[in-house]
């Protein structure tokens, strides 16, 4: 299963979700779950926040090496689910990538998972995104037993 995940920038929200449904996926003993992320107006190579990879270390994940990317037709295609940030991105995804409307979704049931301003944001869009993911998690396990 191919998730991709995507943000504005692809420096912060996108690219922990990335790491933290890698890691979900193999606590629950996935395999073939692969994640990616991208941005929609990425600057490619830039690296992760700093508080972004400080938030992922504190949780036992490394995101030191992440380097962002801009999302790109071919991504869109390779993967299963596409998961956005925001109710907004969802929609400008379906407006660009029409074909592949159909697996773009907002990652959270909620729909918003807002850009982290202030350094101390970044535990809190941690702790939205684990959520959010454990309730994809048991979409992809089922999706999985079919």
């Amino acid at each position: 299963m191919e998730l991709l995940f995507v943000c504005e920038g692809n420096t912060c929200r996108s690219a922990m979700a990335e790491k933290i449904a890698q890691a979900l996926a193999l606590e629950a003993g996935l395999e073939n779950v692969h994640a990616r992320s991208a941005g929609l107006a990425a600057f490619p190579g830039d690296g992760a926040k700093p508080e972004a990879v400080h938030v992922c270390s504190t949780h036992g994940l490394d995101l030191s090496e992440h380097r962002s990317q801009a999302l790109t037709t071919d991504m869109a295609e390779a993967a299963d689910h596409i998961y956005t940030m925001t109710l907004l991105q969802a929609a400008q995804l379906r407006a660009i990538l029409p074909r592949q409307a159909a697996k773009i979704q907002p990652l959270s049931p909620a729909g918003e998972i807002a850009d982290p301003r202030r350094p101390e944001d970044y535990d809190s869009v941690y702790e939205q995104l684990e959520t959010a993911l454990g309730v994809r998690l048991a979409e992809w396990k089922q999706e999985k037993e079919k």
